[in-house]
Order: structure tokens, then sequence, then C-alpha cells
């Protein structure tokens, strides 16, 4: 019987450590660069949408037009952009990414993230943007909101 509840206890334990979805869009923003960092493709698309009327993703260069060829031909280039030897990658390797508060409105979210860049001493201030579906935060744009120029 020990064994049994130590097996069902594990279990618990495994699925929720791999579990993607969030109570937090903060913990799924912290994810996604977690995920970029390392390259891990799969956590990279399961991270953000593309199926959010308003999804945007400026910093990529790449704008969805609601075909669905064209919606996987995006999420192909924003995964080269967002893996290594891709520049989204390298600007976002070679900063300090700092994810702060988020302001949640029912199913969708803006979570703040300030790239630091410690050689030149700049950082820029933005706010990522997420939807929740299916229990799952992901993003649709990368750039909601710009702060103001320091």
């Amino acid at each position: 019987m020990r064994q049994l509840f130590g097996l069902v206890l594990l279990a618990g334990v495994l699925f929720s450590a791999c579990n993607l979805s969030s109570r937090e869009p903060r913990e799924a923003v912290i994810k996604f660069l977690r995920a970029v960092k390392v390259a891990d493709t799969l956590a990279i698309l399961q991270g953000f949408t593309l199926e959010a009327p308003y999804t945007l993703l400026p910093d990529t260069g790449l704008w969805p037009d609601g075909d669905p060829r064209s919606d996987t031909l995006m999420a192909a280039r924003l995964l080269a952009e967002l893996s290594p030897g891709g520049t989204v990658f390298q600007r976002w390797l070679d900063r300090r990414m700092v994810v702060g508060e988020a302001e949640v409105r029912g199913d969708s979210a803006k979570v703040e993230v300030t790239s630091l860049d410690q050689i030149k001493g700049s950082q820029v201030y933005n706010k990522f943007g997420l939807v929740r579906g299916s229990g799952i935060w992901r993003i649709y744009s990368f750039r909601t909101e710009t702060g103001p120029e320091l």
C-alpha cells in the first residue's frame, strides 16, 4: 500500500513538473525565456500562439495574415529566430531579461519584460502580451507596450 501511494505521489510530482499550464502569466514568460535560452524547441512552440486574432510578433519581423499555411510558415520562421543562430535568440542571449509584474484582465495579460545590455549599459522596457486558452498562458506579442525612452 505504501509503495502504491509513493508511486501515485511521484507520478503527481512528475506530471506537475512537466505541466505547461501556468497559473500566472509571469511564470509562462519565465518558462518561455528559459526554453529559448536552452533551445528547447517543443517548449518554445508551446509558449506562443498564432491563434489569437490580434497576434503580433513585431520583434521578429513576422506578421500573420490568417492563412493556415502562412501561420505554419510564421511558426517555423519564429522558431528559427528563437533558436541558436537566429537574430532574436542572439539578441536575447546577449542581454539579461528581467521579468516584472503582470497585469491580468480575464483571459489576457501583459507582463513587463526589461532587456538589459550590461556591456553598453542600456535597457529596453516593454510588455509581452499573453492570452489564456485551455488553462495555458501563451505569448501573442513580444512587444505590446514600449516604455519611456531611457
